[in-house]
């Protein structure tokens, strides 16, 4: 079963590698990596017993190119991110759709410019819009208690049992004061 994979010694110590890639020398990941058996330990024990926490994550505002809020988690929670990737992109990256290339291997920003000017060439309009303020609304709905929560059954997936959090069903309106779609 997949969720038995999740807290695998091998599965950890990839997923620690993974998210100390480029943080090596960030206190966060250095003070992990300090006691890092001790820590994968925990973390195996936890997720084993389903007793895993997800910690406070890291608010901030970057300004370039435009002011954004950025939220980051916990250097343990990264890991913990990164062990659900491992086993999990397998089925995903299954799913997506060709010209999709945001944090997948063997796409990236080269591939989709190409694949940008290959459309270019075809098409002679474009829509270019974005959804100001899509995930702190969607926090925003949550905390005011106006969602609904399902436990989330992938059936496709070789699960023992429901794995995953929630799937979140939402009352707010798309017009709400913290979303709107500019074009």
């Amino acid at each position: 079963m997949l969720q038995n994979h999740l807290w695998q010694w091998h599965n950890l110590q990839l997923a620690w590698q993974k998210a100390s890639r480029g943080k090596r020398g960030k206190e966060p990941a250095a003070a992990f990596e300090y006691c890092l058996a001790d820590n994968l330990l925990s973390l195996q024990e936890e997720l084993m017993t389903e007793n895993y926490q997800l910690g406070e994550y890291h608010s901030f505002y970057i300004h370039e190119p435009k002011k954004r809020l950025i939220s980051a988690a916990p250097f343990r929670d990264r890991v913990v991110h990164h062990a659900l990737c491992n086993i999990t992109t397998p089925y995903f990256e299954k799913k997506f759709i060709p010209d999709s290339y945001a944090n997948r291997v063997g796409k990236g920003t080269h591939r989709a410019l190409d694949r940008c000017q290959q459309f270019a060439r075809r098409y002679q309009y474009y829509l270019q819009c974005d959804i100001v303020q899509f995930f702190p609304s969607i926090e925003m709905c949550i905390a005011s208690g106006r969602c609904v929560a399902y436990r989330l059954r992938i059936r496709e997936m070789p699960f023992e049992r429901p794995t995953c959090n929630a799937l979140v069903k939402c009352n707010a309106s798309l017009e709400s004061s913290h979303t709107r779609i500019l074009g």
